[in-house]
């Protein structure tokens, strides 16, 4: 029994994919949402996110400053997303304090948009309050999800890969 547990504990944790959360159902529709930027002057929706030039796909990370696994897992979204040519990583915010996001974003390094959360409605629609953290989705050119990652491992950038190429998203030449 002994060996048993520790052979659990050494084995390496694998990601979880989830098939819902919120009101987002891999293979439905993504829930729309809309708000403002991290400097409050610009506003970000999913249908205009998705209607960008070049964007076949986006992952929609939801994380928060004090998120200790949200710090460790934006930098390999960060990664991913830039060895595919067609894939927009979006942090969602979800706090109040917007110097406090602009500083988080600014510590991860993420050069694309970012969205304050500040009343957790992105949040909610996505079942991603900050107890369920971070939570990460991936939607198709369509609006479709495609995948939800509930919890993330050391796995977690190849099985990102693995959806992306089930979806024919293009590595960037």
């Amino acid at each position: 029994m002994l060996l048993v547990a520790l052979l659990l504990i050494s084995a390496p944790a694998k990601t979880v994919k989830i098939a819902e959360s919120g009101a987002a159902r891999v293979g439905g529709m993504a829930p729309a949402f809309a708000g403002w930027d991290l400097t409050g002057q610009r506003m970000l929706t999913l249908a205009g996110l998705l209607r960008a030039p070049g964007v076949a796909a986006l992952l929609v990370s939801f994380a928060r400053s004090d998120c200790r696994p949200c710090a460790d897992a934006l930098p390999r979204l960060w990664s991913v997303a830039q060895r595919h040519r067609e894939v927009q990583l979006l942090l969602v915010d979800v706090e109040a304090d917007r110097e406090k996001a602009q500083q988080f974003a600014g510590r991860m390094k993420l050069l694309g948009p970012a969205l304050l959360d500040k009343f957790e409605q992105a949040a909610k629609a996505y079942g991603a309050e900050q107890k369920e953290m971070p939570r990460t989705f991936l939607i198709d050119g369509n609006g479709r999800v495609r995948a939800i990652y509930g919890l993330d491992a050391d796995d977690f950038e190849k099985v990102v890969e693995e959806d992306l190429e089930a979806a024919r998203i293009p590595l960037r030449q």
